[in-house]
């Protein structure tokens, strides 16, 4: 005896198997918006793939000595996007004269930006801040000359506060753990 499968069911049963088999999604909206963000910067500033850039921390507007695993997660991502789109970064988790803050990630006091900018003759540096609010979290991005400290690049922009966010925030989201 013979079963016949109609092709929606084995439809189904194939993108059943590809959504068990893939654990990478580049389709989330944080994501999605750090890259729009990164696209925005570069298309509004005269840099060129040939410069060079410093990517720190995006640190708490509130707390500017301070960070989160949200700031860390948005620089992360930041570096990736300026990567793809063929910019020169140096990575300065490699860097062992960086002022770096115990849990907040490459944390740059100004005077030292400078230095560091200058030792290893960066054209720009990527600075940025976050404001918690009760429904957002407002994120504001610059590409800044390291040399004359002038914006070249500057943009906002906002994440919705979902349950993700609340996290890498370290904010309680009313689950238990265990």
């Amino acid at each position: 005896m013979k079963t016949k499968i109609d092709i929606s069911t084995l439809s189904l049963l194939f993108l059943l198997m590809l959504t068990g088999c893939s654990r990478l999604s580049l389709n989330t909206s944080v994501i999605n918006a750090n890259y729009e963000a990164v696209d925005q910067l570069l298309l509004n500033s005269n840099l060129s793939k040939k410069n060079l850039f410093i990517v720190t921390t995006i640190v708490d507007i509130n707390q500017i000595e301070s960070s989160s695993p949200l700031g860390r997660t948005i620089s992360e991502q930041l570096t990736t996007r300026f990567v793809q789109n063929g910019v020169k970064l140096v990575e300065l988790k490699m860097r062992d004269n960086i002022y770096m803050k115990n849990e907040t990630g490459e944390l740059m006091l100004s005077r030292k930006v400078g230095e560091l900018a200058d030792e290893i003759k960066a054209d720009a540096v990527v600075v940025g801040t976050y404001s918690d609010s009760y429904e957002v979290v407002y994120i504001s991005l610059r590409i800044v000359n390291p040399k004359t400290n002038v914006i070249i690049s500057t943009l906002d922009y906002e994440l919705e506060k979902d349950s993700n966010i609340k996290t890498l925030l370290g904010q309680s989201i009313g689950r238990s753990v265990f």
